[in-house]
C-alpha cells in the first residue's frame, strides 16, 4: 500500500528490492483527487507481471513487461468504457489468465479470459462438453500449453471446475 492509501503494484527482486510497476496514465480518479491504485497478482519466469490498474474509476485487467511497462488488455464484450476486469495468472510462455465483465440477460457478469502477450484474446466458451452453460465464469491460472484452469457457475454459489482447452472449448 502507497503513503497515500492506494494500493501500489510492485515487483520484489531476489535482493529484496522493490519496483514499483507504473498505473494506466491519467485516469479520471486522479482528476477527481482519488488516488488512482492497482493490484500485481503473478508473474512469469519471463518477468510479466499480470494484474489490474485504475482506469476511470474501473479496474482494467493488465499486464507488465520484463522493463515494466504496463499493457492494458481488453475485453472483446464491453463496448463502453464501463467495464472491469482483471488478470490473475500468467505462465512462463505468456499466457494470461482472468476475467472481464460481460453482458448477459439481466445485466453483466464475470466471463472467464485469456489473453496472450503477442495480443491475441481467444474467447473461451461458457458451455461445456456436456452442454451446460454457465452464465458465470472465472479463469484462475494458465499454463504454458494454453490450457486454463477454472470455474463456471449458474448462480454465483455452486462453482464447477472448468479446464479450456488451448483453442478455448470447456471441458468440465
Amino acid at each position: 500500500q502507497s503513503p497515500h492509501g492506494a494500493w501500489q503494484p510492485a515487483l520484489w527482486r531476489p535482493d529484496g528490492s522493490r519496483i514499483d510497476l507504473p498505473l494506466i496514465p491519467a485516469s479520471l480518479d486522479s482528476f477527481q483527487g482519488n488516488a488512482p491504485e492497482g493490484l500485481a497478482f503473478a508473474v512469469s519466469d519471463a518477468g510479466f507481471v499480470a494484474g489490474r490498474s485504475d482506469k476511470l474509476g474501473y479496474y482494467r485487467p493488465v499486464y507488465w513487461t520484463p522493463s515494466s511497462e504496463i499493457v492494458e488488455l481488453g475485453n472483446p464484450f464491453m463496448t463502453s468504457d464501463h467495464w472491469e476486469g482483471e488478470a490473475v495468472s500468467i505462465s512462463s510462455t505468456g499466457i494470461i489468465a482472468g476475467r472481464v465483465y460481460r453482458p448477459v440477460l439481466n445485466g453483466v457478469t464475470w466471463g472467464a479470459m485469456r489473453w496472450d502477450v503477442d495480443g491475441t484474446a481467444p474467447i473461451l466458451s461458457v458451455t461445456t462438453d456436456t452442454g451446460i452453460t454457465y452464465p458465470r465464469t472465472e479463469a484462475l491460472k494458465s499454463l504454458d500449453d494454453g490450457t486454463i484452469l477454472g470455474y463456471g457457475s449458474n448462480d454465483g454459489q455452486i462453482q464447477y471446475g472448468i479446464l479450456w482447452t488451448p483453442d478455448g472449448e470447456a471441458i468440465e
